[in-house]
């Protein structure tokens, strides 16, 4: 099977003036959900593609081509444009559309009127069981990983918008709870990876050339 990520961008973000601005005040980098996740279903031996909107656009009409499923990462700024991803790939194709993210992880209803299924939580350990079709709840509820150590890293191969600075997960989650604080609702409960781990990490990244 085929599987799309990606990362929407409001509609400002997208505007190309705004892109070339974000380059010579910033390094473009990519969120590692996406490429873990996409990792996970590579090594599967499906294919996947990975896009970030704020830093390049989607090629929509040759993916919606080729997918066999869309998978839509929401924060509250950007849900707006994954319902209407979502909506359009429904219209246009007969592609499954998964939506997670800490937006749909708080509000999983209001993002279940758009997808087939939302990921609540981490979905390192539930993606390839939805994407190929033993997980059929529209809601889907995860178990967070215990060991972070046992997580593939970030599989920057199939990412396929410019990034040139690697982002790094020491942890996930907090200590404490606060109500008010997505991380807890998508990230619980605390868990650190070990130093070696993340080194091992910082030295892949650099054998590939990054340098941020």
């Amino acid at each position: 099977m085929h599987i799309v990520f990606i990362t929407p961008a409001s509609a400002l973000r997208r505007f190309p003036v705004y892109r070339l601005g974000s380059r010579f005040y910033g390094h473009p980098n990519a969120i590692t959900g996406p490429l873990i996740l996409g990792g996970i279903l590579k090594k599967a031996g499906h294919t996947a593609e990975v896009y970030e909107e704020l830093n390049g656009k989607v090629p929509l009409k040759k993916c919606l081509e080729k997918a066999d499923v869309f998978s839509l990462y929401t924060m509250t700024s950007t849900a707006p444009r994954a319902y209407e991803l979502a909506d359009i790939i429904h219209a246009s194709s007969d592609a499954k559309v998964i939506i997670g993210g800490i937006h749909a992880s708080a509000l999983p209803e209001e993002a279940a009127a758009h997808a087939d299924h939302v990921i609540v939580g981490e979905g390192e350990s539930v993606i390839l069981d939805v994407v190929e079709g033993r997980l059929t709840d529209k809601i889907i509820r995860t178990s967070p990983p215990e060991d972070l150590d046992a997580l593939p890293l970030p599989d920057y191969s199939i990412l396929k918008t410019p990034c040139d600075c690697a982002n790094i997960m020491t942890t996930r989650g907090c200590t404490c709870r606060c109500s008010f604080c997505t991380t807890s609702r998508m990230f619980a409960p605390y868990r650190q990876r070990s130093v070696d781990s993340v080194i091992e990490e910082i030295r892949l990244y650099k054998k590939m050339g990054f340098r941020t």
